[in-house]
Protein backbone atom coordinates (compact mmCIF):
# COMPACT_ATOMS: atom_id res chain seq x y z
CA UNK A 1 0.00 0.00 0.00
CA UNK A 2 1.88 3.01 -1.12
CA UNK A 3 -0.93 5.28 -0.40
CA UNK A 4 -3.46 5.07 2.27
CA UNK A 5 -7.06 6.36 2.21
CA UNK A 6 -8.16 6.43 5.77
CA UNK A 7 -11.52 7.19 6.83
CA UNK A 8 -11.76 7.39 10.76
CA UNK A 9 -14.43 6.09 13.79
CA UNK A 10 -14.50 6.52 17.65
CA UNK A 11 -17.63 4.06 17.19
CA UNK A 12 -17.22 4.89 21.39
CA UNK A 13 -15.42 7.70 21.87
CA UNK A 14 -17.18 9.91 24.96
CA UNK A 15 -15.21 12.76 22.85
CA UNK A 16 -15.65 14.64 20.65
CA UNK A 17 -15.94 14.03 16.63
CA UNK A 18 -12.32 13.05 16.49
CA UNK A 19 -10.20 12.17 19.49
CA UNK A 20 -6.21 11.18 18.97
CA UNK A 21 -4.84 11.18 22.33
CA UNK A 22 -1.82 9.43 23.11
CA UNK A 23 -1.61 8.26 18.75
CA UNK A 24 1.75 9.14 18.33
CA UNK A 25 3.68 9.42 15.33
CA UNK A 26 1.13 10.96 13.09
CA UNK A 27 -0.79 12.65 15.62
CA UNK A 28 0.63 13.17 19.29
CA UNK A 29 -0.58 13.99 22.59
CA UNK A 30 2.09 13.61 25.14
CA UNK A 31 6.18 13.34 25.91
CA UNK A 32 7.69 15.99 23.98
CA UNK A 33 9.84 18.63 25.98
CA UNK A 34 8.34 22.29 26.99
CA UNK A 35 10.98 24.58 25.17
CA UNK A 36 11.67 26.80 28.42
CA UNK A 37 13.88 28.76 25.73
CA UNK A 38 11.06 29.99 24.10
CA UNK A 39 10.12 31.90 26.69
CA UNK A 40 11.55 35.70 27.91
CA UNK A 41 10.90 37.70 31.17
CA UNK A 42 9.11 40.01 29.18
CA UNK A 43 6.47 37.24 28.07
CA UNK A 44 3.48 37.51 30.58
CA UNK A 45 0.21 35.42 29.62
CA UNK A 46 -2.02 38.34 30.77
CA UNK A 47 -5.23 39.07 28.60
CA UNK A 48 -8.47 37.35 27.54
CA UNK A 49 -8.52 35.22 24.01
CA UNK A 50 -12.12 34.61 24.35
CA UNK A 51 -12.86 38.78 23.99
CA UNK A 52 -11.99 39.21 20.57
CA UNK A 53 -14.28 39.16 17.27
CA UNK A 54 -14.67 36.69 14.68
CA UNK A 55 -12.93 38.34 12.07
CA UNK A 56 -10.03 40.97 13.01
CA UNK A 57 -11.41 43.05 10.44
CA UNK A 58 -14.05 44.47 12.74
CA UNK A 59 -12.07 46.02 14.60
CA UNK A 60 -13.04 49.78 13.38
CA UNK A 61 -10.76 52.99 14.04
CA UNK A 62 -12.02 55.01 12.03
CA UNK A 63 -11.71 56.29 8.45
CA UNK A 64 -11.45 60.54 8.82
CA UNK A 65 -8.30 61.60 7.02
CA UNK A 66 -6.53 62.79 10.49
CA UNK A 67 -5.95 58.95 11.38
CA UNK A 68 -4.10 58.17 8.26
CA UNK A 69 -0.57 57.80 7.30
CA UNK A 70 1.60 56.47 4.65
CA UNK A 71 4.71 55.63 4.84
CA UNK A 72 6.42 55.23 1.79
CA UNK A 73 9.97 53.25 2.59
CA UNK A 74 13.07 54.71 0.45
CA UNK A 75 15.83 51.77 1.10
CA UNK A 76 17.45 53.75 3.73
CA UNK A 77 15.17 56.23 5.06
CA UNK A 78 11.42 57.15 5.06
CA UNK A 79 8.91 59.57 3.56
CA UNK A 80 5.44 60.24 5.12
CA UNK A 81 2.42 61.63 3.68
CA UNK A 82 -1.33 62.31 5.04
CA UNK A 83 -1.10 62.77 9.07
CA UNK A 84 2.67 62.88 10.12
CA UNK A 85 1.90 63.08 13.48
CA UNK A 86 1.31 59.54 13.86
CA UNK A 87 4.29 58.49 13.10
CA UNK A 88 7.88 58.97 14.78
CA UNK A 89 11.02 58.72 12.88
CA UNK A 90 14.12 57.84 15.05
CA UNK A 91 16.82 59.56 14.59
CA UNK A 92 19.37 56.48 15.74
CA UNK A 93 19.16 53.76 12.85
CA UNK A 94 16.56 53.44 10.38
CA UNK A 95 13.44 53.10 12.47
CA UNK A 96 9.96 54.53 12.20
CA UNK A 97 7.12 53.90 14.85
CA UNK A 98 3.48 54.12 14.92
CA UNK A 99 2.16 56.05 17.94
CA UNK A 100 -1.51 56.61 17.71
CA UNK A 101 -4.50 54.50 16.55
CA UNK A 102 -5.10 54.81 13.02
CA UNK A 103 -4.27 52.93 9.55
CA UNK A 104 -1.23 52.97 8.63
CA UNK A 105 -0.73 52.16 4.44
CA UNK A 106 3.16 50.83 4.67
CA UNK A 107 4.92 50.66 0.84
CA UNK A 108 8.59 50.68 -0.53
CA UNK A 109 12.01 49.01 0.15
CA UNK A 110 13.82 49.04 3.74
CA UNK A 111 17.31 47.64 3.28
CA UNK A 112 18.24 47.48 7.03
CA UNK A 113 15.71 49.23 9.37
CA UNK A 114 12.37 48.51 11.26
CA UNK A 115 8.97 49.47 11.34
CA UNK A 116 7.66 48.94 15.01
CA UNK A 117 4.05 49.72 16.55
CA UNK A 118 4.60 51.62 20.04
CA UNK A 119 1.30 53.16 20.92
CA UNK A 120 -0.68 53.46 24.02
CA UNK A 121 -1.93 50.42 25.66
CA UNK A 122 -5.84 51.02 24.33
CA UNK A 123 -4.85 51.73 20.84
CA UNK A 124 -5.66 49.65 18.03
CA UNK A 125 -3.14 49.91 14.84
CA UNK A 126 -4.07 49.10 11.91
CA UNK A 127 -1.42 48.33 9.75
CA UNK A 128 -1.50 48.04 5.49
CA UNK A 129 1.51 45.91 3.45
CA UNK A 130 0.79 47.67 0.54
CA UNK A 131 4.11 46.03 -1.62
CA UNK A 132 6.97 46.61 0.99
CA UNK A 133 9.99 44.57 1.70
CA UNK A 134 11.53 44.99 5.16
CA UNK A 135 14.50 43.66 6.03
CA UNK A 136 16.48 44.41 9.41
CA UNK A 137 19.79 43.12 10.50
CA UNK A 138 19.62 43.59 14.46
CA UNK A 139 16.06 42.74 15.37
CA UNK A 140 12.56 42.24 13.92
CA UNK A 141 11.59 44.18 10.70
CA UNK A 142 8.30 44.42 11.76
CA UNK A 143 8.04 44.53 15.48
CA UNK A 144 5.36 45.32 18.00
CA UNK A 145 6.10 46.71 21.02
CA UNK A 146 3.01 48.31 23.05
CA UNK A 147 -0.68 48.40 21.79
CA UNK A 148 -3.66 46.99 22.50
CA UNK A 149 -4.42 45.39 19.09
CA UNK A 150 -2.27 45.26 15.92
CA UNK A 151 -3.99 43.96 12.77
CA UNK A 152 -2.17 44.00 9.53
CA UNK A 153 -3.63 43.39 5.98
CA UNK A 154 -2.19 42.73 2.83
CA UNK A 155 -3.35 44.56 0.34
CA UNK A 156 -4.77 42.95 -3.01
CA UNK A 157 -2.71 42.20 -5.67
CA UNK A 158 0.55 42.98 -3.38
CA UNK A 159 3.46 40.92 -2.55
CA UNK A 160 4.73 41.65 0.40
CA UNK A 161 8.54 40.41 1.76
CA UNK A 162 9.68 40.12 5.41
CA UNK A 163 13.44 39.06 6.47
CA UNK A 164 15.85 39.24 9.33
CA UNK A 165 19.59 38.05 9.75
CA UNK A 166 20.99 35.60 12.72
CA UNK A 167 21.92 38.26 14.48
CA UNK A 168 17.96 39.26 15.67
CA UNK A 169 17.40 39.60 19.08
CA UNK A 170 13.94 39.27 19.26
CA UNK A 171 14.38 35.78 17.21
CA UNK A 172 11.69 36.40 14.70
CA UNK A 173 11.20 37.87 11.63
CA UNK A 174 7.87 39.37 12.59
CA UNK A 175 7.76 39.77 16.54
CA UNK A 176 4.76 41.04 18.58
CA UNK A 177 4.05 41.33 22.57
CA UNK A 178 0.52 42.27 21.93
CA UNK A 179 -2.39 40.54 20.34
CA UNK A 180 -1.55 40.51 16.20
CA UNK A 181 -3.91 39.89 13.55
CA UNK A 182 -3.52 39.14 9.65
CA UNK A 183 -6.06 39.04 7.06
CA UNK A 184 -5.72 39.81 3.02
CA UNK A 185 -7.75 42.41 1.34
CA UNK A 186 -11.37 42.09 -0.08
CA UNK A 187 -10.59 39.76 -2.86
CA UNK A 188 -7.82 37.63 -0.44
CA UNK A 189 -4.96 38.07 -3.70
CA UNK A 190 -2.38 39.89 -0.74
CA UNK A 191 0.29 37.59 -0.15
CA UNK A 192 3.53 37.53 2.40
CA UNK A 193 6.85 36.40 2.12
CA UNK A 194 8.35 35.67 5.64
CA UNK A 195 12.34 34.84 5.84
CA UNK A 196 14.10 34.23 8.95
CA UNK A 197 17.68 33.48 9.07
CA UNK A 198 17.21 33.80 13.16
CA UNK A 199 15.02 31.59 14.42
CA UNK A 200 11.11 31.99 14.07
CA UNK A 201 9.09 33.73 11.14
CA UNK A 202 6.23 35.26 13.16
CA UNK A 203 6.19 35.23 17.29
CA UNK A 204 3.46 36.14 19.12
CA UNK A 205 3.62 36.20 22.92
CA UNK A 206 -0.18 36.72 22.97
CA UNK A 207 -3.01 36.16 20.71
CA UNK A 208 -2.05 35.55 17.18
CA UNK A 209 -4.53 35.52 14.08
CA UNK A 210 -5.15 34.91 10.61
CA UNK A 211 -8.22 35.40 8.89
CA UNK A 212 -7.22 35.36 5.60
CA UNK A 213 -4.19 35.69 2.98
CA UNK A 214 -1.23 33.74 1.20
CA UNK A 215 1.71 33.01 3.29
CA UNK A 216 5.10 31.36 2.16
CA UNK A 217 7.04 30.85 5.34
CA UNK A 218 11.04 29.55 5.27
CA UNK A 219 12.82 29.96 8.40
CA UNK A 220 15.82 27.78 10.67
CA UNK A 221 13.67 27.19 13.20
CA UNK A 222 9.84 27.80 14.01
CA UNK A 223 7.38 28.81 11.39
CA UNK A 224 4.30 30.90 13.06
CA UNK A 225 3.72 31.15 17.00
CA UNK A 226 1.10 32.27 18.87
CA UNK A 227 1.89 31.50 22.75
CA UNK A 228 -1.51 32.36 23.68
CA UNK A 229 -3.39 30.85 21.32
CA UNK A 230 -3.05 30.52 17.93
CA UNK A 231 -6.34 31.01 15.73
CA UNK A 232 -6.67 30.29 12.08
CA UNK A 233 -9.71 31.48 10.06
CA UNK A 234 -8.42 30.89 6.89
CA UNK A 235 -5.65 31.14 4.58
CA UNK A 236 -3.08 29.48 2.37
CA UNK A 237 0.45 28.89 3.55
CA UNK A 238 3.00 27.44 2.74
CA UNK A 239 6.09 26.27 5.58
CA UNK A 240 9.21 25.22 5.04
CA UNK A 241 10.73 25.13 8.05
CA UNK A 242 13.86 23.13 10.81
CA UNK A 243 11.94 23.49 13.26
CA UNK A 244 7.68 23.41 14.16
CA UNK A 245 5.69 24.69 11.93
CA UNK A 246 2.85 26.07 13.24
CA UNK A 247 3.32 26.24 17.24
CA UNK A 248 0.97 27.26 20.60
CA UNK A 249 3.57 27.33 24.07
CA UNK A 250 1.71 28.57 26.76
CA UNK A 251 1.34 26.54 30.14
CA UNK A 252 -1.63 28.92 31.50
CA UNK A 253 -4.61 26.79 32.25
CA UNK A 254 -7.14 27.60 28.94
CA UNK A 255 -4.25 28.75 26.79
CA UNK A 256 -1.59 27.64 24.59
CA UNK A 257 -4.26 26.33 22.09
CA UNK A 258 -4.49 26.05 18.06
CA UNK A 259 -7.65 26.19 16.61
CA UNK A 260 -8.53 26.10 12.60
CA UNK A 261 -11.61 26.63 11.01
CA UNK A 262 -10.10 26.09 7.80
CA UNK A 263 -7.24 26.77 4.79
CA UNK A 264 -4.71 25.48 2.62
CA UNK A 265 -1.34 23.86 4.40
CA UNK A 266 1.57 22.46 2.78
CA UNK A 267 4.00 21.83 5.35
CA UNK A 268 7.91 20.61 5.43
CA UNK A 269 8.95 21.02 8.80
CA UNK A 270 11.55 19.25 10.91
CA UNK A 271 10.13 18.58 13.98
CA UNK A 272 6.61 19.11 14.49
CA UNK A 273 3.88 20.25 11.58
CA UNK A 274 1.46 21.93 14.02
CA UNK A 275 2.48 22.03 18.00
CA UNK A 276 0.69 22.80 20.91
CA UNK A 277 0.96 23.49 24.94
CA UNK A 278 -3.14 22.95 24.82
CA UNK A 279 -5.43 21.56 22.64
CA UNK A 280 -5.73 21.03 19.20
CA UNK A 281 -9.15 22.09 17.08
CA UNK A 282 -9.30 21.65 13.15
CA UNK A 283 -12.39 21.97 12.20
CA UNK A 284 -11.65 21.79 8.19
CA UNK A 285 -9.39 22.63 5.75
CA UNK A 286 -6.36 20.55 3.28
CA UNK A 287 -3.29 19.56 4.89
CA UNK A 288 -0.20 18.15 3.45
CA UNK A 289 2.60 17.61 5.90
CA UNK A 290 5.74 15.84 5.10
CA UNK A 291 8.91 15.44 6.64
CA UNK A 292 7.79 16.14 9.94
CA UNK A 293 8.78 13.97 12.88
CA UNK A 294 5.04 14.17 14.31
CA UNK A 295 2.35 16.11 11.98
CA UNK A 296 0.37 17.22 14.60
CA UNK A 297 1.12 17.10 18.45
CA UNK A 298 -0.73 18.95 21.43
CA UNK A 299 -0.25 18.26 25.12
CA UNK A 300 -3.80 18.77 25.41
CA UNK A 301 -6.76 16.74 23.24
CA UNK A 302 -6.76 17.00 19.30
CA UNK A 303 -9.92 16.85 17.94
CA UNK A 304 -10.47 16.52 14.20
CA UNK A 305 -13.99 17.76 12.81
CA UNK A 306 -13.00 17.68 9.23
CA UNK A 307 -10.78 18.28 6.46
CA UNK A 308 -8.82 16.56 4.25
CA UNK A 309 -5.40 15.28 5.46
CA UNK A 310 -2.24 14.06 3.48
CA UNK A 311 -0.04 13.08 6.37
CA UNK A 312 3.91 11.72 5.86
CA UNK A 313 5.79 11.67 9.36
CA UNK A 314 9.43 10.80 8.85
CA UNK A 315 9.35 8.95 12.30
CA UNK A 316 9.69 4.87 11.58
CA UNK A 317 7.56 2.10 12.38
CA UNK A 318 9.56 0.85 14.38
CA UNK A 319 10.23 3.73 16.25
CA UNK A 320 6.54 4.72 16.88
CA UNK A 321 5.69 1.40 17.98
CA UNK A 322 8.23 0.87 20.37
CA UNK A 323 6.40 4.28 21.71
CA UNK A 324 2.91 2.47 21.53
CA UNK A 325 1.88 4.59 18.97
CA UNK A 326 1.27 4.05 14.85
CA UNK A 327 3.26 4.75 12.00
CA UNK A 328 4.87 4.05 8.79
CA UNK A 329 7.38 2.36 7.43
CA UNK A 330 9.91 4.92 5.38
CA UNK A 331 10.70 3.79 2.37
CA UNK A 332 14.85 4.03 1.20
CA UNK A 333 13.98 7.04 0.21
CA UNK A 334 12.95 8.60 3.50
CA UNK A 335 9.67 9.58 2.05
CA UNK A 336 7.43 7.48 3.94
CA UNK A 337 3.96 6.72 2.97
CA UNK A 338 0.81 9.05 3.02
CA UNK A 339 -2.46 9.43 4.66
CA UNK A 340 -5.62 11.01 3.12
CA UNK A 341 -8.33 11.05 6.15
CA UNK A 342 -11.54 11.19 3.46
CA UNK A 343 -14.44 11.48 6.43
CA UNK A 344 -14.69 10.99 10.30
CA UNK A 345 -17.48 9.15 11.93
CA UNK A 346 -18.23 8.70 15.97
CA UNK A 347 -18.67 11.28 18.40
CA UNK A 348 -22.42 10.62 18.91
CA UNK A 349 -22.03 8.05 22.30
CA UNK A 350 -22.86 5.33 20.12
CA UNK A 351 -22.10 2.04 22.06
CA UNK A 352 -19.62 -0.31 20.35
CA UNK A 353 -21.36 -3.05 21.72
CA UNK A 354 -23.71 -3.76 18.92
CA UNK A 355 -23.73 -2.71 15.67
CA UNK A 356 -25.80 0.70 15.57
CA UNK A 357 -26.75 2.96 13.03
CA UNK A 358 -23.61 4.72 12.58
CA UNK A 359 -21.60 1.65 12.64
CA UNK A 360 -23.49 0.44 9.57
CA UNK A 361 -23.78 3.42 7.57
CA UNK A 362 -19.83 3.52 8.38
CA UNK A 363 -19.65 -0.39 7.10
CA UNK A 364 -21.93 0.64 4.14
CA UNK A 365 -20.30 3.77 3.26
CA UNK A 366 -16.66 2.17 2.98
CA UNK A 367 -17.43 -0.71 1.35
CA UNK A 368 -18.78 0.74 -1.54
CA UNK A 369 -16.04 3.24 -1.77
CA UNK A 370 -13.46 2.19 -4.05
CA UNK A 371 -11.00 4.47 -2.73
CA UNK A 372 -10.68 4.02 0.79
CA UNK A 373 -8.69 1.14 1.77
CA UNK A 374 -8.70 1.45 6.06
CA UNK A 375 -10.65 2.61 8.72
CA UNK A 376 -8.16 3.75 11.17
CA UNK A 377 -9.74 3.65 14.87
CA UNK A 378 -7.82 4.87 18.15
CA UNK A 379 -8.04 0.93 19.71
CA UNK A 380 -9.80 -2.12 18.44
CA UNK A 381 -12.50 -1.38 21.08
CA UNK A 382 -13.21 1.63 19.72
CA UNK A 383 -14.36 0.17 16.48
CA UNK A 384 -16.60 -2.74 18.13
CA UNK A 385 -17.25 -4.57 21.21
CA UNK A 386 -19.30 -7.45 19.91
CA UNK A 387 -16.91 -10.12 19.42
CA UNK A 388 -18.17 -12.82 16.47
CA UNK A 389 -20.17 -9.86 14.83
CA UNK A 390 -16.89 -7.55 14.64
CA UNK A 391 -15.07 -10.47 13.07
CA UNK A 392 -16.96 -11.42 10.59
CA UNK A 393 -17.51 -7.37 9.96
CA UNK A 394 -13.94 -7.20 9.30
CA UNK A 395 -13.90 -10.89 7.08
CA UNK A 396 -16.30 -9.01 5.00
CA UNK A 397 -14.37 -5.51 4.64
CA UNK A 398 -11.01 -7.60 4.08
CA UNK A 399 -13.67 -9.02 0.82
CA UNK A 400 -13.72 -5.06 -0.26
CA UNK A 401 -9.92 -4.79 -0.16
CA UNK A 402 -10.25 -2.33 3.64
CA UNK A 403 -8.51 -3.03 6.75
CA UNK A 404 -9.60 -2.20 10.04
CA UNK A 405 -6.32 -0.65 11.70
CA UNK A 406 -5.71 0.59 15.17
CA UNK A 407 -3.31 3.63 16.19
CA UNK A 408 -2.23 2.49 18.95
CA UNK A 409 -2.30 -1.54 18.80
CA UNK A 410 -0.31 -2.14 15.97
CA UNK A 411 -0.53 -5.68 14.02
CA UNK A 412 0.19 -6.65 10.90
CA UNK A 413 -3.12 -7.37 9.36
CA UNK A 414 -1.51 -8.87 6.33
CA UNK A 415 -0.18 -12.13 8.48
CA UNK A 416 -1.54 -15.20 9.45
CA UNK A 417 -0.56 -13.92 13.27
CA UNK A 418 -1.56 -10.79 12.85
CA UNK A 419 -5.21 -11.50 11.94
CA UNK A 420 -5.81 -14.29 14.62
CA UNK A 421 -4.59 -11.26 17.17
CA UNK A 422 -6.94 -8.94 15.99
CA UNK A 423 -9.23 -11.84 16.28
CA UNK A 424 -8.61 -12.34 19.88
CA UNK A 425 -8.67 -8.75 20.25
CA UNK A 426 -12.18 -8.38 19.32
CA UNK A 427 -13.45 -11.84 21.52
CA UNK A 428 -11.59 -10.26 24.41
CA UNK A 429 -13.37 -6.59 24.02
CA UNK A 430 -16.79 -8.37 24.11
CA UNK A 431 -15.01 -10.35 27.26
CA UNK A 432 -14.24 -7.78 29.23
CA UNK A 433 -17.34 -5.91 28.21
CA UNK A 434 -19.04 -8.74 29.73
CA UNK A 435 -17.58 -8.79 32.99
CA UNK A 436 -17.64 -5.25 33.60
CA UNK A 437 -21.87 -5.69 33.08
CA UNK A 438 -21.43 -9.00 35.58
CA UNK A 439 -19.55 -7.04 37.83
CA UNK A 440 -22.12 -3.84 38.05
CA UNK A 441 -25.25 -6.24 37.92
CA UNK A 442 -23.94 -7.77 41.22
CA UNK A 443 -22.63 -4.43 42.72
CA UNK A 444 -26.25 -3.05 41.91
CA UNK A 445 -28.20 -6.26 43.75
CA UNK A 446 -25.58 -6.55 46.85
CA UNK A 447 -26.69 -2.70 47.31
CA UNK A 448 -30.49 -3.62 46.83
CA UNK A 449 -30.08 -6.36 49.45
CA UNK A 450 -28.44 -4.19 51.84
CA UNK A 451 -31.86 -2.33 52.12
CA UNK A 452 -29.39 0.38 50.12
CA UNK A 453 -30.24 2.24 46.76
CA UNK A 454 -27.76 1.68 44.08
CA UNK A 455 -28.22 5.25 42.75
CA UNK A 456 -29.49 8.60 42.84
CA UNK A 457 -32.33 7.61 45.84
CA UNK A 458 -35.89 8.89 44.53
CA UNK A 459 -37.07 11.85 45.93
CA UNK A 460 -37.65 11.99 49.51
CA UNK A 461 -35.56 8.67 50.40
CA UNK A 462 -32.28 8.50 51.56
CA UNK A 463 -29.89 6.13 49.79
CA UNK A 464 -30.51 3.92 53.28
Amino acid sequence: MKHLNFVSAAMLALTLAFSVSGCKSVFEDSDYAYDGSAKSSEDDDSGDVKDVPENPDDYNVGTDESLIAYVHCKNTSFEVEGNASLVDIKTSGVKIELKKTGTYYIDGTLDDGQIQVDADSTDIVKVVFNGVSLNCSSEAAFRVKECSKTIVTLADGTTNTISDTKNNTDSAAIYSKRYLAFSAGEKGTGSLNITANCADGISCTKQLFFNSGNYKVTTVDDGIRGKLCLVIHDGTFTVDVKGDAFKSTSDKEGYGYTLIDKGNFDITSGDEGFQSDGTITINGGTFNIKKSEKCIAALGDITINGGDFTLTPTVTYEENTNNGGFGFQQEPDGSGHGITIKKHYGGTHESAKTEGQLYRKMIAEVASDIDINVILVYSYDRFSRAGNEAIMTKAYLRTKGVYVISATQPIDPDSVAGTFMEDILFLFNQFENSLRRDKAVTGMTACLQRGEWYGKAPLGYDHK
